[in-house]
């Protein structure tokens, strides 16, 4: 975890670690010759709309986008390799802070897009003040250049196809296990339509990644169990190790004081497993 009176991360993990490198123009995952190929879509409804109008024969959407619940007349026919699941904070040169948690001087304006993430930062810096907005990421990146606010806190994938960061601004990269993500991040989705047995064969076959698959299986099928309004405030992020074993990291934000409890748990199989995440996150301690 974090010693918040120095800064200083004392976990295995690096909560944030400071990269001043350009933000990458790329639009889908890098080095993947079949993605790059097919559009990457990041609004659903107009993904939907292009399938359901059979403008297209398959899309390529963030899975963090798409629903639990898919209209039947949609399947998701394979899932890209994990890329970036974590969040990205960017900071304006006039409010970074090199000794600070998150490198941000005391009571900074930062934005972000949900309360999920919202929480987790006032939890590791309750002196931030941190809004939540449903702009697009484009126009939050070009208010934070403008000044209009220190910070910037966005998923990695939103910030793949914004431009190069201006001198002086800064990024850190948090990483998923301590500032956890909602269940899909980092990972794209082929869709195809359900009748169109061929197309969705053939993605399966060329370009499904199945140990993605395992792992975000286990994140939303976590969700799945959740109320419809515990989803939002709920984040959960599980790897497998090169001996078997899942490792899922989780946070509930409770609704009414946006106080965070965090769970984690190491199993050797990954059945019951969102059982127990779901049991763990019922009965921890605030972490």
């Amino acid at each position: 975890m974090i010693d918040l009176a120095t800064g200083d991360c004392t976990s295995k993990f690096v909560l944030p670690y400071l990269c001043r490198k350009k933000l990458s123009n790329k639009t889908v995952p890098s080095g993947k010759e079949a993605e790059n190929m097919t559009p990457l879509i990041k609004d659903w409804e107009q993904a939907k709309d292009l399938l359901s109008q059979e403008k297209t024969s398959t899309v390529l959407v963030p899975l963090a986008k798409i629903p639990l619940e898919l209209d039947e007349q949609l399947a998701i026919a394979a899932l890209s390799e994990r890329t970036d699941p974590g969040y990205k904070l960017i900071i304006h040169p006039d409010f970074f802070e090199k000794k600070a948690i998150f490198k941000l001087k005391t009571a900074a304006l930062v934005v972000t897009d949900t309360v999920l993430a919202s929480s987790q930062l006032n939890h590791f810096r309750p002196d931030l003040a941190v809004e939540v907005s449903d702009k697009p990421a484009a126009t939050l990146y070009h208010g934070l250049i403008d000044g209009s606010w220190a910070g910037l806190l966005l998923p990695a994938e939103s910030l793949d196809d914004m431009p190069e960061l201006p001198e002086g601004f800064s990024m850190l990269s948090l990483h998923p296990k301590e500032f956890i993500p909602c269940p899909g991040q980092g990972v794209n989705a082929w869709l195809a339509r359900t009748t169109d047995k061929v197309t969705r064969k053939t993605l399966l076959q060329r370009h499904h990644h199945a140990a993605t698959a395992e792992n975000t299986n286990i994140e939303r099928k976590t969700w799945k169990l959740l109320p419809e309004s515990a989803r939002p405030l709920t984040g959960i992020y599980s790897t497998k190790d090169e001996s078997g074993y899942y490792h899922a990291a989780a946070v509930r934000i409770n609704p009414q004081n946006k106080h965070c409890r965090f769970f984690r748990i190491s199993s050797s199989t990954n059945f019951g497993l969102a059982e127990k995440i779901i049991e763990g996150l019922e009965s921890s301690d605030t972490a």
